[in-house]
């Protein structure tokens, strides 16, 4: 091991159409560039296409290869770098002035970070990240997809614009997917982490899953979307910032409220089922419209704020069907059953429909009325 970090550089610069290709492309174009454990530390001043072959350990607190270029791809090929625990450095540094770093087929352990590339345009691809503090952090515009961290703090902490697709982030004890805003999140599975997916203003949030976690499982920012996701058994199932939009989303069976909401929230076709507290909470200026809650310990929908609107809506076998405490709010074509103490509690100051049986649904006049299929224990 050099006490001073060596600098590797690759004689030509990756060009644009390689770039396009793939790696694989690039591969066969350019020389490739073996790191060996004598390297390291290791600072990579050119462009170009490294290879780690065999498994890398640094025993010193120290970054193992920081990266000074732009297009730089760095390819595992058998071999893993392996630092010497989460006290120790970072895996792969890049600082914010750089962009193109590529890390594919990585297999990295036992840092306080394994990845950091705060540059833009970055990109890491199959690649696993475990036992660290940080498992992966990257900056603007990142792409991460098909990459699984375990067993970290944090595990994947990513900037404004980025992409992130197909990982698994598990075993995290305080943050398991945090992106910032902008952000797109597809396909991914956070669990048995403290929270879970966190996405920031204006993300998308799509065919996600969120379980185990001990805090909230899905957290949407402001005007963040979340659409065919699951989030079951955490802490509280999601929580929705002012203006998100929840859309065909499923929460349940976790140990608080399944959704909770703030203001002006949208909430389309989503189901909460079987949580120890609410299912669906809202605060003021919400839109709940065709959403189903079962089965839950207290209110299946929670209304304490002003100015909202409950549609359509069915909450059967909850505590209370529908409990509004908050004035001010809509509450029509409803349907409830079977709830242990009431179908409908609607305090005064409300624009409600008739509470009626189905038989007599078609003779109310006014606003659709909130039907109720049986009645309550009271």
């Amino acid at each position: 091991m050099n006490e001073r970090p060596r600098q590797l550089s690759v004689p030509l610069l990756l060009p644009m159409w390689l770039m396009l290709a793939g790696a694989e492309a690039a591969e066969k174009a350019l020389p490739v560039r073996e790191i060996t454990p004598d390297d390291l530390p290791l600072v990579i001043s050119n462009s170009g296409l490294y290879a780690i072959v065999t498994d890398l350990r640094v025993e010193e607190p120290v970054d193992a290869i920081t990266v000074n270029a732009d297009d730089v791809t760095i390819i595992f090929k058998g071999g893993s770098l392996v630092g010497s625990g989460r006290g120790s450095g970072t895996g792969i540094v890049q600082g914010p002035e750089y962009r193109g770093l590529t890390v594919q087929e990585g297999r990295i352990r036992g840092w306080s970070t394994g990845i950091r590339a705060a540059g833009t345009s970055n990109h890491v691809e199959a690649t696993t990240v475990h036992s660290c503090t940080t498992g992966i952090v990257v900056g603007t515009g990142a792409a991460i997809r098909r990459v699984t961290v375990s067993n970290c703090v944090d595990g994947i902490v990513a900037g404004q614009g980025a992409r992130l697709v197909f990982s698994t982030v598990l075993g995290c004890s305080r943050r398991g997917l945090v992106a910032g805003s902008d952000c797109t999140i597809g396909a991914c599975t956070v669990y048995d982490c403290g929270d879970g997916i966190a996405a920031g203003e204006g993300t998308v949030v799509s065919q996600s899953v969120a379980y185990g976690n001990s805090g909230i499982g899905i957290r949407l920012g402001p005007s963040a979307i979340a659409r065919m996701c699951s989030s079951y058994e955490n802490g509280t199932g999601i929580l929705a910032e002012d203006e998100a939009v929840l859309i065909s989303v499923s929460s349940f069976q976790n140990h608080g409220d399944g959704i909770l909401s703030r203001n002006s929230v949208i909430i389309r076709r989503c189901s909460a089922a079987k949580n120890e507290g609410n299912g669906v909470v809202v605060d003021s200026r919400c839109r709940v419209v065709d959403t189903s809650s079962t089965g839950n310990g207290g209110a299946g929908f929670l209304v304490a704020g002003t100015g909202n609107r409950i549609e359509a809506c069915r909450a059967f076998e909850n505590g209370i069907g529908y409990m509004v405490t908050g004035v001010g709010n809509l509450v029509i074509g409803n349907e409830a059953g079977a709830n242990r103490k009431r179908n409908y509690d609607i305090c005064r100051g409300n624009i409600s429909g008739q509470i009626c049986s189905p038989e007599e649904a078609g003779k109310s006049e006014g606003h659709p009325p909130n039907i109720e299929y049986t009645r309550s224990a009271e």
